[in-house]
């Protein structure tokens, strides 16, 4: 296996996403404000930052684990 296999960019997924990775302190000031906003202003939040509701309620969920 060569170095050039390793890192290929021309393969069937070359141009797909990858997938976003976020910081425990942005998972943590989401949650937050979330929580905080009004119920019209949730959705807002949620579209601009390009999240869903289920991430929130998972980050939700690992702030209240032991």
């Amino acid at each position: 296996m060569s170095n050039h296999d390793l890192h290929s960019s021309d393969g069937p997924r070359a141009g797909r996403p990858k997938r976003r990775h976020f910081t425990a302190a942005y998972e943590l000031r989401m949650v937050e404000e979330y929580d905080t906003a009004a119920q019209g202003e949730k959705g807002a939040l949620l579209r601009r930052e390009g999240l869903y509701d289920s991430s929130i309620q998972l980050w939700r969920r690992q702030r209240s684990a032991p």
